[in-house]
C-alpha cells in the first residue's frame, strides 16, 4: 500500500527586485548620518519636491558635513523647514 501526501503550495506575493530591495532596506536622512557619525546608506532626499526622493542618489560629503541629492541638486541641510521632509521622516 502506498500513501500519497499532497502539499498545497503557499501563495507568495512576488515583488520586482527593485521593490523588494526598497521594502527590505531601511532609509536614512542626513540628520541620521550626522547623529551616527558614520555614513549610512541609502540616504533619502529631504526635498518634498524631489521627483525621486527614495532613489538612493543622495551622497554625503564628509568635508562639508552635508549631503547633496543628485536627482534634484539640493543640499539637504540648506532646505528651508517648510519644504524639508526631514522632520517628518519615520
Amino acid at each position: 500500500m502506498t500513501l500519497v501526501i499532497e502539499r498545497k503550495a503557499k501563495r507568495r506575493l512576488v515583488h520586482s527586485p527593485a521593490t523588494a530591495t526598497r521594502i527590505a532596506t531601511p532609509t536614512f536622512t542626513v540628520k541620521d548620518v550626522i547623529a551616527a557619525s558614520v555614513t549610512l546608506e541609502p540616504i533619502i532626499c529631504a526635498n518634498i519636491a524631489c521627483p525621486d526622493p527614495s532613489s538612493g542618489n543622495v551622497v554625503f560629503n564628509q568635508g562639508v558635513g552635508d549631503a547633496c541629492c543628485e536627482v534634484c541638486g539640493e543640499w539637504q541641510l540648506d532646505l528651508p523647514t517648510e519644504i524639508s521632509g526631514l522632520d517628518n521622516h519615520r
